[in-house]
């Protein structure tokens, strides 16, 4: 499309740079994260994406998980705040509303986003553990390649 463009935000690196109470404070909350039109997204009921975005196959309670999470090859720890999916939240000791202003306000520094403007032929490989990415609308044609691996295997000791 033209006059595209990506965000990607480092949360490992906003994690990182977090005081340490409220690191000691995230670690212990527990969030379930589930799709909810009409909150982040506003998708027409025929837009091809919705479905992928209710993963009504196989997530259709929506999945508890940790909000700061240990990648998988390094171990290193890093935020899942993936806000619009978030539904409820548990084991925190402060009130989620105060919690949820405060990462907003940290996370989304200029600091830790770099945009992407897209050129034909580009290409980008990007974490998905790491970060949390947003595009603007795409006007014209789009055309998206996706791929992904398991870090088992491309990495070798």
């Amino acid at each position: 499309g033209t006059d595209s463009i990506t965000s990607f935000c480092d949360m490992r690196q906003s994690f990182r740079d977090l005081p340490l109470t409220m690191k000691d404070e995230l670690v212990r909350i527990q969030c379930l994260y589930k799709f909810k039109n009409g909150t982040f997204y506003d998708l027409d009921d025929d837009d091809k994406e919705l479905e992928m975005f209710e993963n009504r196959s196989y997530y259709i309670d929506g999945v508890k998980r940790p909000l700061v999470y240990k990648h998988p090859y390094d171990n290193q720890a890093g935020l899942y705040y993936t806000f619009h999916y978030i539904q409820e939240v548990y084991g925190n000791t402060t009130e989620w509303d105060k919690l949820d202003k405060y990462l907003m306000e940290h996370c989304f520094q200029d600091k830790y986003i770099a945009h992407h403007s897209w050129e034909p032929g580009d290409l980008i490989f990007m974490d998905q553990f790491h970060s949390l990415h947003k595009r603007n609308q795409v006007k014209g044609e789009r055309l998206l390649y996706r791929s992904s691996m398991d870090y088992k295997y491309v990495y070798k000791n």
